[in-house]
């Protein structure tokens, strides 16, 4: 395994997933970080965003959502 010093990780990271359209509702980037919240209503557990979200806070991080029509959803 190998470890990367702090001072060489990314200093953004981008997820950009064209199939997963938000409505461009403020309060839609918001509960998305929110346990159990899912867009599937028979798959997943809608944990995944809320584990990712405390583990950037952890590090002083940030995430931002940005949707565009017929493009997608960008996580940064």
């Amino acid at each position: 395994m190998t470890t990367l010093p702090v001072k060489s990780l990314p200093k953004e990271i981008c997820y950009l997933d064209p199939l997963f359209i938000l409505p461009h509702m403020e309060r839609f980037h918001v509960e998305m970080f929110e346990p159990f919240f899912s867009t599937k209503p028979t798959t997943g557990t809608g944990l995944g965003l809320g584990v990712v979200k405390r583990l950037v806070l952890l590090y002083k991080g940030k995430i931002e959502v940005e949707t565009k029509a017929g493009e997608g959803t960008a996580l940064r």
